[in-house]
């Protein structure tokens, strides 16, 4: 089973979850739908480092895809950054980024990570928010 700690970064307007454990379609959609509207931010970073990813397949990433883009409203413009600990896993992740972008329309930008210090410096190069990992409410 899958453990997600969530921190918001007020200054960037960012959601920061750390993912643990055996990832499932699932257990990601249960989170999703158990989002309060205080959580969504407009910025996402998903840290997968810890995360084992071999459970999800086309249809998951799509299921959690579609579970995500009912937040888009409040999201409009917004990045999601994905750290991946492997080549393989990236990968895999490039795929979901490829579903949301293409398949849903999705009108956020996805970048995905080798490490939390990669995508917050491609997130402050490209302007969207400051240093999330600065401050943490």
């Amino acid at each position: 089973m899958v453990k997600i700690e969530i921190t918001i970064e007020q200054v960037s307007d960012t959601l920061i979850l750390d993912v643990f454990g055996l990832v499932d379609a699932d257990d990601i959609i249960a989170f999703v739908e158990g989002l309060r509207s205080d959580q969504v931010k407009k910025n996402h970073l998903w840290d997968l480092t810890y995360a084992d990813l071999y459970q999800l397949d086309r249809i998951g990433f799509t299921r959690i895809a579609r579970a995500f883009s009912k937040y888009d409203d409040v999201r409009e413009g917004g990045t999601t950054m994905i750290v991946a600990s492997s080549e393989v896993e990236a990968i895999l992740l490039k795929l979901y980024s490829s579903v949301s972008e293409n398949l849903l329309n999705r009108s956020i930008v996805f970048h995905i990570a080798g490490s939390k210090d990669e995508a917050i410096a491609w997130s402050m190069n490209r302007g969207a928010l400051a240093n999330p990992l600065n401050s943490k409410s």
